[in-house]
């Protein structure tokens, strides 16, 4: 677990403590860069991420100390996400980077069981592929919030506190889109249930 920032930590920062700045980077950058690269494209990360500590620190000022401080950065960077989507939204955008691999057969694949094995690995590399291109199907924000509270593990209240919504908005959004993924997966999954 990561420690909350301080009080006093926070207020070296306000003062200018570049010192006090840095062990808060340190601190929270990688949760912050994993939380970003859940919704932007790989080579975004960085931009994204250090765009959240930029307005992090410009606003730590209307931070009240009454939520986690995890908790407020998060919801920035969700924010900075969000906006980066909405300028252009690609529908081409890896959801992850284990949809890439080779679409050619290995050479030297001479034995049954290797070959199975490397038909078992096309068959999960189509449902990831498939996966991929029915969460791009959702609108954005709809994908944040299957992040959110999938992936991550925020709760339904967490994750409305840092969307800016009402937990009962997260909660039909969220079946939704479940719905959504569910109807768009279904094809492919009873498809490959008539195979076997």
């Amino acid at each position: 677990m990561i420690p909350e920032a301080g009080e006093e930590t926070l207020q070296a920062v306000l003062n200018g403590d570049a010192e006090a700045f840095r062990s808060i980077l340190r601190s929270y950058g990688p949760r912050v860069e994993r939380l970003v690269s859940a919704h932007v494209l790989p080579h975004e990360v960085p931009e994204v991420a250090q765009e959240t500590f930029v307005r992090a620190y410009r606003s730590l000022r209307s931070y009240q100390g009454q939520g986690s401080f995890e908790r407020w950065l998060a919801t920035i960077a969700l924010r900075c996400c969000y906006e980066r989507l909405r300028e252009r939204y690609r529908p081409e955008a890896p959801f992850s980077s284990l949809a890439r691999g080779e679409e050619d057969e290995p050479e030297g694949l001479t034995d049954q069981a290797s070959f199975r094995l490397y038909e078992e690995e096309n068959e999960r590399r189509d449902l990831r592929e498939e996966l991929e291109s029915a969460l791009q199907s959702l609108e954005p924000r709809d994908r944040m919030l299957l992040t959110l509270t999938f992936l991550e593990g925020y709760s339904i209240a967490e994750t409305a506190a840092m969307m800016d919504m009402t937990p009962i908005n997260v909660r039909v959004r969220v079946h939704r889109s479940k719905a959504k993924l569910r109807e768009a997966l279904d094809p492919p999954l009873e498809s490959l249930g008539r195979q076997s």
